[in-house]
């Protein structure tokens, strides 16, 4: 691993920040849909640069960039301390990194000065050490806990510094447009969706992004099978082209401000391919329509098409509802799709929380054979999908998500202390875990009213994924074996996940009694009926070797799979260490791939039968010199035969023995007058090294 992808993986896994591999010697990134994807060291080339993404990718992480040199003589004595400030040779302390969720980015100008100093936030990223400068200078890493303050504390700051350094050069610092009243935003009863297309005059960012957000306020909701797709299209033009705002801009504005209306919501995934659409399908209106002067039809063509949007969404409303009252009792109407309207259908590709792992939305089954770590690698899982972290150390999750756990074998005492290991194995502080949950009661989910309490619970806290552990627990084990009866008893918790966007997760049992208990595990293994049949995905854990009770160390397998196409294997270390270990029981992990460990175990199984074969041929020299030793020769034939040899085993013996020097060869007489050879010792025994 080189010194760059060392850095990454320090600023990735020790400090939670975002990273992006940059061009060598240059500030922009690789890729150019950085800002939506997640980056592990393997995506570091040898010469890369470094950037952190900053913002909400980072944990609220921004930059304070100070562009003007009398600005880098006053940041001290103006900018909040933080012991992350870092900077380059000819531009020292020109980076002052803080946390502060919710910043914006801003800018700060003088004329014939250029910039003066930067905010910078969500949509950026900042080039980090070691990387270097185009320059040739080289940039400092990134050290230090950067200072926690709110943008009500930064933001001016940095506008006292900018107004010091506007009143050393003796000009007037520059000011924004004074924000239009609210009330200019308000819309008649009447028209609730066009009297945002004559918005005139050229705007700041934060100013076109708040009108932005007022638009998205009266717009109607994606709602599924009711035109969603194409109304979330229509939004997303809206914002790229009515109100000119970059890409991160308005992917942030539809998942925090339009997203939550939509149902079910969309996936992250969906909402940048909303975006990639847009651009790949530029409307016909004129770029910032709902920005700048319009005549009288053009505005009445916005009101128009804002109105039939809405109209069309409401008449397939109506038209749903219709059909839910006229439904007779006990009639079922089913949704149809045309392949060809399937094929042209945006959004249904897999999302995966865990890259090859774990797709959203998809029932997965966890199952093993007893005590085989079930229940601590879904706290593992659960850890590395809350805080976007690396699930086993190998695996890395795509995004902070909502996770809930509810299991009911191990105990709260058990589960606080397993949480608490893994958590100090992560780097991840447990006191941060807001997105994980965790219940020690489980449902009853055959049971009516535990499915509502469920459904209650789940939309109360939200989760992406919810774990139940063990399956059998939440089922009263009535005929397991019936394929049907199980299918019913689990259609219950899939509909109602199904209904929050939801991907369930059971942990569930292995049979007892296979063929070959160390091989790696299949899905036939699972025990009852019904579970391997209801998995979309799976992960399979499996013993490689016996446990030694007392060592703490686990040689397992992992099998993962899905009928999204992913699918893998590898060998699971686990290292717990016992309590009376220096500092109590641990939680390492080591992953590598299974055919790795099966070819390694092939070579072990090789070198054993080869040193049988070596002892059994030195055991076979032996007898035959010491038959030999007690006589003054004896023919190949006698020798096979007192020592029960086939003649295969004799003559390769007899040649070992002679080819050592501890036999030799003679010409002699046999019974019935005729030559033969014979052979008779010379020297002492064979030893292990002839």
């Amino acid at each position: 691993m080189n010194e760059v992808q060392q850095e990454a993986r320090y600023l990735d896994r020790s400090c939670f920040y975002a990273v992006v591999p940059l061009a060598p010697q240059a500030k922009a990134p690789r890729h150019k849909d950085w800002p939506k994807r997640s980056f592990d060291v393997g995506d570091f080339k040898p010469g890369d640069n470094i950037g952190v993404k900053l913002g909400e990718p980072s944990g609220g992480l921004v930059d304070v960039d100070l562009d003007d040199p009398i600005a880098l003589g006053l940041a001290d004595k103006y900018l909040p301390p933080t012991e992350a400030v870092t900077g380059r040779p000819s531009a020292p302390r020109s980076h002052w990194w803080y946390r502060c969720p919710g910043a914006k980015t801003r800018k700060w100008k003088l004329p014939e000065h250029g910039m003066i100093v930067e905010l910078r936030s969500t949509g950026n990223q900042t080039v980090v050490g070691p990387s270097i400068h185009p320059s040739g200078e080289r940039y400092e890493k990134l050290r230090g806990e950067p200072a926690e303050i709110e943008p009500d504390t930064l933001v001016p700051a940095i506008e006292k510094l900018y107004e010091a350094v506007a009143k050393h050069y003796g000009v007037e610092p520059a000011t924004k447009p004074d924000p239009a009243p609210r009330s200019a935003l308000e819309c008649p009863p009447n028209q609730p969706l066009a009297c945002y297309a004559p918005l005139v005059g050229q705007w700041e960012e934060d100013e076109k992004e708040r009108r932005a957000i007022a638009y998205i306020d009266h717009y109607p909701p994606a709602i599924s099978r009711q035109h969603g797709h194409g109304t979330t299209f229509e939004l997303t033009q809206a914002l790229l082209r009515g109100f000119l705002l970059p890409d991160d801009t308005v992917f942030r504005l539809l998942r925090d401000h339009y997203n939550p209306r939509c149902q079910p919501p969309w996936t992250e995934k969906e909402l940048w391919h909303k975006i990639e659409s847009a651009h790949e399908h530029p409307c016909d209106k004129q770029p910032g329509w709902l920005l700048n002067d319009c005549d009288p039809k053009a505005l009445a063509s916005a009101r128009e098409s804002a109105e039939n949007l809405l109209g069309e969404a409401r008449k397939k409303t109506e038209a749903r509802a219709t059909i839910e009252q006229q439904e007779a009792p006990g009639e079922i109407h089913f949704p149809a799709w045309t392949a060809a309207e399937l094929a042209a259908m945006e959004g249904l590709e897999p999302d995966y929380l865990v890259d090859g792992l774990l797709v959203a939305g998809q029932p997965c089954i966890v199952a093993g054979p007893q005590k085989s770590l079930k229940t601590s690698i879904l706290l593992d899982l659960g850890i590395s999908l809350a805080t976007g972290g690396y699930f086993l150390g190998k695996f890395k999750a795509a995004r902070p998500v909502g996770v809930v756990i509810m299991t009911g074998e191990s105990g709260l005492a058990t589960i606080k202390e397993t949480i608490l290991r893994i958590s100090k194995a992560a780097g991840v502080n447990p006191r941060a875990l807001d997105k994980l949950i965790i219940s020690d009661r489980l449902p009853r989910i055959e049971d009516p009213k535990h499915l509502r309490a469920l459904a209650s619970f789940l939309g109360e806290h939200k989760p992406v994924v919810s774990v139940f552990d063990p399956a059998y627990m939440a089922l009263d084990g009535t005929d397991p074996g019936n394929l049907f009866r199980q299918g019913k008893a689990l259609r219950g918790i899939t509909e109602v996940c199904a209904a929050h966007g939801i991907a369930p997760i059971l942990a569930h049992h292995t049979r007892k009694n296979v063929a070959e208990p160390h091989a790696l595990p299949v899905m036939e293994s699972i025990a009852w009926s019904g579970f391997a049949e209801w998995a979309r995905q799976w992960l399979l854990i499996g013993r490689r070797e016996p446990y030694l009770p007392g060592s703490g160390e686990h040689r397992l397998w992992l099998v993962a799979g899905g009928s999204a196409g992913h699918s893998g294997a590898w060998g699971l270390d686990v290292s717990e260490g016992s309590r009376e270990d220096e500092g109590g029981r641990i939680w390492q992990t080591t992953v590598q791939p299974a055919d790795e460990i099966q070819d390694q175990r092939r070579r072990t199984e090789a070198g054993r039968k080869a040193l049988l074969e070596r002892q059994a041929r030195d055991d076979r020299c032996k007898r035959v010199w010491e038959w030999l030793s007690k006589r003054d020769n004896a023919t190949k034939r006698a020798i096979r035969d007192a020592l029960c040899l086939n003649n295969r085993v004799a003559t390769e013996t007899i040649d070992q023995l002679f080819e050592n020097g501890s036999i030799e060869a003679i010409e002699t007489v046999a019974g019935n007058g005729q030559k033969c050879t014979a052979y008779r010792v010379v020297r002492d025994p064979p030893n292990d090294d002839d």
